[in-house]
């Protein structure tokens, strides 16, 4: 089962929704215990993501790059403007109410869900769940890899928990992540998953999460895009409808 098969309904503390994250193939690994550090001789983009991460939202984006804004216009990401499978529309919560959602995929955002052959990234805002522990040991992957870690992630404003998958895939070619973190106003809980094959993988990879953003985009409707650059506009941070 792919997260498209259900991604309009987001059960935050249902545990079958773990499943929506798991990939055919790779031998079967328990992220209970996950190892500390990445094994030897990883292959290149097969790594946790290593790019210096910044500290602020980029106001500039490198060529070849677009802010994309999701349809409800609170959540902001940049992302290749090769990568051309975008999906903007809400996702549900359990009481049907809309849950902020940005996939992009370079050719198709199913086999970046249901495979480790394609790269991509996934960014969603839902309600405001304090306890990220517990939330990781519900999403987190559990197969597909060689093996698994789980760390503190304190980046960019968000504080929580980022669980990495080593080696992944039939070849062992890909590398995986989710993040799942909280903003200190309590807004909302962001769910992060991340996918590369490549070093141009990790790049691009990094960018999205140095530039996902509730602070809005200038110019930029939801369910839009807009070439790089383009320079975001400082505000207070933006809370999901959804979260009521």
């Amino acid at each position: 089962m792919n997260l498209l098969s259900t991604r309009r309904l987001i059960p935050l503390v249902a545990p079958t929704f773990a499943l929506a994250f798991i990939a055919a193939g790779g031998a079967a690994v328990s992220a209970s215990a996950p190892p500390s550090s990445a094994p030897d001789g990883a292959p290149t983009g097969n790594e946790p993501i290593e790019t210096e991460p910044v500290d602020t939202v980029p106001t500039v984006l490198p060529d070849g790059f677009v802010w994309l804004v999701d349809d409800t216009g609170v959540i902001t990401v940049a992302v290749p403007e090769a990568w051309t499978a975008v999906d903007t529309a809400p996702a549900e919560d359990l009481e049907g109410n809309p849950q902020p959602w940005i996939a992009v995929a370079p050719s198709s955002i199913d086999n970046f869900l249901a495979t480790f052959d394609e790269p991509g990234v996934l960014f969603s805002a839902v309600t405001f769940d304090a306890d990220t522990a517990f939330l990781i040991e519900q999403f987190s992957l559990v197969e597909g890899c060689d093996e698994f870690s789980v760390e503190p992630y304190d980046e960019r404003g968000l504080v929580g928990l980022s669980q990495i998958g080593f080696d992944c895939g039939d070849n062992g070619t890909a590398s995986w992540q989710l993040i799942i973190a909280n903003p200190a106003d309590q807004s909302f809980t962001a769910l992060v998953q991340v996918q590369t094959l490549s070093e141009d993988d990790v790049e691009a990879t990094q960018l999205a999460l140095d530039s996902f953003t509730t602070t809005g985009v200038p110019m930029v409707t939801p369910g839009s895009s807009v070439p790089g650059p383009s320079e975001p506009v400082p505000s207070a941070p933006a809370t999901t409808e959804a979260a009521g």
